[in-house]
């Protein structure tokens, strides 16, 4: 569903976008009311941008209308919006020896630093809270946190992960994305069945706005 510009909102328009040949109300003003078909806290600095004018203004716009929108023909001669590039960070996130939380690399789940006496350290490319902010204020347009060893315990006791999220959300205003763990289990100390769906609601629950899920948490469904 989309609000089409027409004669009878003319005067609430504040932006339109378009989406291949149709142009459509993307926010609109009335008084000191705002309203957004999208999420500005969620579009990165831009959005906050937007955020900030309105509160900065208490909401007010000029009583002189003369610069706003005068027909529905100024509307469509506006220039048209366009697809963009998204930029979107993706940090693989697992525990290290010492049971820290950490963002590694490696050749699919092999993460460890060569070693010629035995067994290497995890590869350390830094704190997961740290990188996500660093990623953010370079331009990343989403971020991703996949937990690669989260098969190993169930996610709603796996507390570093969601503090990462809740302290994540706390600095980066774009799109958080978690994935891995995401599956129906049987909590092994209490016998407690947990479904997929509970899974995924915790992560949201801790700042997440998407979850990324494999074949464990579709064969539930």
């Amino acid at each position: 569903y989309c609000a089409l510009p027409n004669e009878n909102n003319l005067n609430w328009i504040l932006s339109v976008t378009d989406y291949a040949n149709q142009r459509y109300i993307s926010s609109v003003q009335k008084g000191n009311i705002i309203a957004t078909q999208f999420h500005p806290e969620k579009s990165g600095k831009v959005g906050l941008a937007i955020i900030k004018s309105f509160l900065d203004k208490n909401g007010k716009i000029s009583q002189d209308t003369s610069n706003l929108n005068k027909s529905l023909v100024d509307i469509y001669n506006l220039p048209k919006t366009t697809l963009a590039k998204r930029i979107i960070a993706c940090l693989d996130v697992r525990s290290n020896d010492n049971g820290d939380l950490i963002v590694t690399k490696g050749d699919q789940y092999d993460v460890r630093e060569d070693s010629q006496t035995g067994r290497g350290q995890v590869r350390n490319l830094g704190k997961p809270v740290a990188l996500c902010k660093r990623y953010y204020d370079d331009g990343a347009d989403e971020i991703v946190f996949l937990n690669i060893t989260s098969f190993r315990q169930g996610v709603l006791d796996d507390l570093p992960m969601l503090q990462i999220l809740e302290q994540s959300s706390e600095n980066v205003f774009v799109p958080l994305t978690v994935g891995g763990g995401i599956r129906e289990y049987i909590d092994e100390s209490t016998g407690i069945k947990y479904s997929a769906l509970e899974v995924a609601g915790r992560y949201f629950r801790a700042g997440a706005d998407k979850v990324s899920i494999g074949s464990d948490a579709v064969y539930t469904v």
